[in-house]
């Protein structure tokens, strides 16, 4: 086997020398220029992530956070806002108006601490959703929107009252405080298709707040039920709806405006064609998003419906139903939607 060696000559020794003389010098002059080239007072870092979400061509420039590479732009924040509507199913207080409140009678009696007990597991379901503002129907009275409402912690409230012995009547809870409250109902005359003139079934309240520094107004509805049905009734509740907030639109541009409610009719119906068919107003669903179930045959009859402006854009909406399809106590499923204001 051929041994082999290796030979270094004086020539290759000193060539080998040269060499590594150059290296450890070329390392100092690396090592000098990185350390006069770092600051004395140490600044932090220019933040550089971009929201990849939506395009604003008219972001500002953030005027306190430039460096070497000019100026950095980011698009404004996006304020988040999360609406809830549920029918509660006839909270009735512990008082009998009607002055008929037996077994077989719609309005049914509760003992005080039935009345306080059944509003506690409203509230307690609720909670669960994590909203900023919610739209309940079929409440009695105040005292049963604000029983809820010391659970929940929510303070600012507005109230829809018809009164009738034993009306079901609409209300809302929001987190923040409430700028300025509109009622409908007694200025409001329908026209029906089929004849003659109704008023809303119950009160259209309008609502106005703010959520993270962004105007929100909510609509809280309950139009006609099926029971001794009276379909035109409905139709006629949607276009005069559709016209007040379609008003309320034109003078609030840009403004997150929301129709919520037990609207007692479908996607497919004339009601709600009268609200969004021309495309000013959108309907929130999805296929898993029913409210409620009829001989069987679930359906979306609980809606959160949006005015259709640039800025506004709908994130999700779901239904919180437990296994029997409705939400708590209630026959209705809650429905959930989250919008986002740019």
């Amino acid at each position: 086997m051929t041994e082999l060696k290796y030979v270094n000559t004086p020539s290759l020794y000193i060539q080998n020398l040269i060499m590594c003389n150059l290296n450890a010098l070329f390392v100092l002059i690396i090592l000098a220029s990185s350390s006069c080239s770092q600051p004395s007072d140490k600044k932090d870092p220019i933040d550089l992530r971009v929201d990849v979400g939506w395009t604003d061509t008219k972001a500002k420039p953030d005027q306190d956070n430039k460096g070497d590479a000019g100026e950095v732009f980011r698009p404004p924040a996006k304020a988040k806002v999360r609406i809830v509507t549920f029918n509660v199913r006839r909270y009735f207080d512990d008082q009998c108006d009607s002055g008929r409140c037996e077994a077989d009678d719609f309005e049914h009696l509760f003992s005080t601490s039935e009345f306080e007990f059944r509003g506690k597991q409203l509230a307690n379901a609720l909670k669960t959703l994590d909203a900023d503002i919610i739209i309940l129907q079929e409440l009695e009275k105040e005292s049963c929107l604000n029983v809820i409402g010391d659970v929940l912690g929510f303070e600012h409230r507005a109230f829809g009252e018809v009164f009738f012995n034993a009306s079901l009547d609409v209300g809302v809870l929001s987190k923040t405080e409430i700028s300025d409250v509109r009622r409908y109902r007694d200025d409001t005359t329908l026209e029906l298709s089929t004849g003659g003139t109704k008023k809303f079934a119950r009160e259209l309240l309008e609502v106005q707040t703010k959520i993270k520094g962004e105007k929100v107004i909510v609509f809280a509805a309950h139009f006609k039920s099926k029971a001794n049905d009276n379909p035109a009734w409905r139709a006629a509740e949607a276009k005069a709806a559709k016209e007040i907030i379609v008003t309320r639109a034109k003078d609030n541009k840009n403004t997150l405006l929301v129709l919520g409610g037990d609207l007692n009719d479908s996607l497919d119906s004339p009601t709600l064609d009268n609200l969004t068919q021309s495309g000013d107003l959108i309907a929130s669903s999805n296929e898993d998003s029913w409210t409620y179930q009829y001989r069987g045959k679930t359906q979306q009859i609980d809606h959160l419906i949006y005015a259709d402006f640039d800025n506004i854009r709908l994130v999700s909406v779901e239904a919180a139903r437990e296994r029997s399809g409705g939400f708590s106590v209630s026959d209705h499923a809650a429905l959930i939607a989250n919008f986002e204001i740019r």
